[in-house]
């Protein structure tokens, strides 16, 4: 929620939301400048969604993001979708973030396929394959997803240590059913 602003803090506040927006689609991003656009911009609206997601997907875990992205299509609210999508690909260098990233593909419906295209080209570079479910892996984890988190700790011990695991997760299409993922 935007606070009562003067006029000269409505300028600073505009003026840094122009500024977060530009540093966000240069080609070589600063998380420096990202961290002072988003300070600034939450010192007079603290809940404003790009300053919250660029600072948590630019300084967060990989489990953090996909929590947040997760709760983001839980509010089923896309208006901000395009914009989420394309910095994720700019941005994503664990295959960890690709599902939740498909996932709002798949429910913001208005979305050019250029972004689907551009996430299975990056899958491919950043797990030899995310959704290849037809190459082989060393491990396939099987969980509950109330046990995520744990879940992320051990697949994480266990790609550390050279093993590949298989995880629904990050290597399943969402919103695809069971035969359309895997071959039974």
């Amino acid at each position: 929620m935007l606070q009562m602003l003067n006029e000269q803090e409505h300028k600073l506040y505009s003026n840094a939301k122009v500024n977060l927006w530009k540093e966000t689609h240069k080609e070589y991003l600063s998380n420096e400048n990202i961290k002072k656009w988003c300070d600034e911009i939450k010192k007079y609206s603290p809940n404003d969604f790009f300053a919250n997601f660029y600072e948590i997907t630019t300084f967060s875990t990989v489990d953090s993001i996909c929590e947040y992205l997760i709760n983001y299509l839980k509010n089923n609210n896309f208006v901000f979708a395009d914009e989420v999508v394309r910095y994720l690909i700019k941005t994503i260098d664990d295959p960890r973030i690709i599902g939740p990233t498909i996932a709002i593909l798949d429910e913001a419906k208005t979305i050019d396929d250029k972004y689907r295209n551009s996430l299975n080209e990056l899958s491919l570079k950043l797990d030899n394959g995310v959704f290849n479910v037809d190459l082989i892996r060393d491990v396939f984890v099987c969980y509950s997803s109330k046990d995520i988190a744990i879940v992320s700790d051990i697949v994480n011990y266990l790609e550390y240590n050279d093993l590949t695991c298989f995880v629904a997760q990050r290597n399943l299409r969402h919103g695809k059913g069971a035969k359309d993922n895997l071959m039974l």
